[in-house]
């Protein structure tokens, strides 16, 4: 019978295995809980297990699944760390490739499914820990024969001036989040006109390319227009205004051209 209380053997006695399909909770010689997973079936027509080294300190390693791209719908990975690591360093940051805000850890392992329609991203891999490598043991498999890649696009991200409608995201905002989005600009406030520079420093925060790398950008990236859709400077009276943008990467992607800011102005 297992026993609640404190254990004889130690905190250190106390931890959760893998064993005859199940995850077990155990503490001493007691088995606490039990998660079975004998009866889970992840389909696949495609498989492949490799081996990954992060060397100390190393960011953003781009986990392309092994050459299978965006189409993987089973991912296991399982950390090895070095013997002499502080625990508390023991653990791997990891960000989707197509949302690069969406920051996650996992410490000795991690396991993500999907299927036809809902398919796991490619990821960046990085090791916080400055002074030991990790290795990560990788298994992927595709439920179907798919083998393309995505189409990633430069992301912009916006600062907090910047609005969304009807959404259940929250700010800050970039655009792979919707194409219209809003903000409302004061001239008193400002005491000053509005040039395309200018609404650039205001508006956004900064421009990542399709594999993450932040990008430079300048007046020529930004597109000004006015109420009647002329292509304009700047910005000097009250009215209704937008911003589209003309930034593509060095891979040829570029930001969706629908994409824009619609500017309200006031005195």
């Amino acid at each position: 019978m297992p026993v609640c209380g404190p254990s004889l053997f130690g905190d250190n006695n106390r931890y959760i295995k893998v064993g005859n399909g199940e995850l077990v909770a155990i503490d001493g010689s007691n088995v606490m809980e039990k998660l079975g997973l004998s009866e889970l079936r992840m389909p696949y027509k495609q498989i492949l297990k490799g081996r990954i080294i992060l060397k100390p300190g190393q960011e953003n390693y781009l986990l392309n699944h092994l050459g299978l791209g965006d189409n993987v719908t089973f991912l296991a990975i399982k950390a090895t760390y070095d013997q002499k690591a502080l625990e508390e360093d023991n653990y791997v940051i990891y960000k989707p490739y197509d949302n690069i805000t969406c920051v996650s850890q996992f410490a000795q392992m991690m396991v993500l499914t999907g299927n036809s329609t809902n398919r796991i991203p490619q990821l960046f891999l990085t090791n916080p820990n400055p002074n030991y490598s990790v290795s990560l043991e990788v298994m992927l498999a595709i439920i179907d024969d798919e083998t393309s890649f995505y189409n990633y696009k430069p992301v912009v991200y916006f600062t907090n001036n910047i609005t969304l409608e009807g959404t259940e995201y929250t700010q800050p905002y970039n655009t792979s989040m919707g194409d219209t989005f809003g903000a409302t600009l004061s001239i008193s406030y400002y005491s000053y006109s509005f040039t395309k520079s200018g609404l650039a420093y205001m508006l956004i925060d900064e421009v990542r390319d399709s594999n993450g790398a932040i990008m430079n950008t300048d007046d020529s990236n930004y597109l000004l227009y006015d109420y009647e859709g002329t292509e304009i400077t700047s910005i000097g009276v009250p009215g209704t205004y937008s911003m589209k943008f003309y930034i593509t990467d060095t891979l040829g992607n570029s930001v969706d051209p629908v994409g824009e800011i619609q500017i309200i102005v006031t005195q």
